[in-house]
């Protein structure tokens, strides 16, 4: 008959007051998440209202985070298996599309982005704080746009920080001007 180990808790070197402050964070995230989620599929929902097909959007915001070279390849294969499946094969012009052409970007309208370019301006900033982009490589000249730009750096580099130390901040990522002026000697005062 084995004996019966004595059971030890794993965390019995851990102070009860920070297990309860991770049950707080813990929780707090939960609810956040469970707020996200309720909005997220309220969105979709809305979208599939519009009529639009949830599964292609969705496939296609996924692609957009893709190497495009990646996302050419699949396509190509994709299409490739359907027509050995002797399934029909579509090119875009046949539904007005331009094949590889990006859709029309809306211009700026009185120097004022749209709420959609402000949005990819966003992400792309996001991207560049993610990946350990420069600062100083905002590509955008329109104010809002390079605001949005910055706010989505920002944003990334706070997604790395709480991927790397859940609570840590980020140092600001404002850009001094360099000096021009010459320094001073105190001999010559």
């Amino acid at each position: 008959m084995p004996v019966a180990k004595k059971l030890q808790s794993s965390d019995s070197n851990i102070a009860d007051a920070v297990v309860q402050k991770f049950i707080r964070e813990v929780s707090g995230a939960r609810e956040a998440l469970e707020t996200a989620n309720c909005a997220y599929r309220a969105t979709l929902k809305a979208a599939k209202g519009a009529g639009i097909n949830q599964k292609q959007l969705l496939a296609a915001m996924a692609d957009a985070r893709r190497d495009p070279d990646q996302v050419a390849i699949d396509d190509r294969d994709h299409a490739r298996y359907r027509a050995l499946l002797n399934m029909p094969v579509h090119q875009m012009e046949l539904f007005g599309g331009g094949g590889d052409q990006a859709p029309d970007q809306p211009s700026l309208v009185d120097g004022e982005p749209t709420d959609h370019q402000l949005w990819e301006a966003t992400e792309a900033g996001k991207t560049a704080g993610k990946t350990g982009g420069d600062v100083g490589a905002n590509p955008h000249e329109n104010a809002g746009l390079n605001a949005a730009w910055a706010r989505g750096f920002k944003a990334g580099l706070t997604a790395i920080a709480r991927e790397m130390a859940p609570g840590a901040s980020v140092a600001p990522t404002r850009r001094r001007r360099e000096s021009t002026a010459q320094p001073s000697d105190p001999s010559q005062h």
